[in-house]
């Protein structure tokens, strides 16, 4: 928008008083309040994912042995010594 548009419409830019203010201030404290509380259960679903990353790291370190003892059982050899 160009400077000369800027200056022919002044009440545009005005912050809005009365009634209209205080309906804004009001919104403004609901929008504070929904960000905060968002924000939390953001927090908290990314702390159960860290759980859960940490128990897939978990078992993606373990599932060869795992799968290792089962095929063994399965085919009767003997278990692997550990070095």
């Amino acid at each position: 928008m160009s400077r000369n548009a800027k200056a022919s419409c002044p009440g545009q830019f005005r912050a809005p008083a009365g009634a209209a203010g205080a309906e804004a201030e009001s919104v403004h404290k609901d929008v504070l309040a929904f960000q905060t509380k968002t924000e939390q259960r953001f927090d908290k679903v990314d702390g159960r994912l860290d759980l859960v990353e940490r128990g897939l790291r978990g078992l993606r370190a373990d599932m060869p042995e795992t799968v290792g003892k089962a095929v063994r059982d399965v085919y009767g050899a003997k278990p692997r010594r550990k070095s």
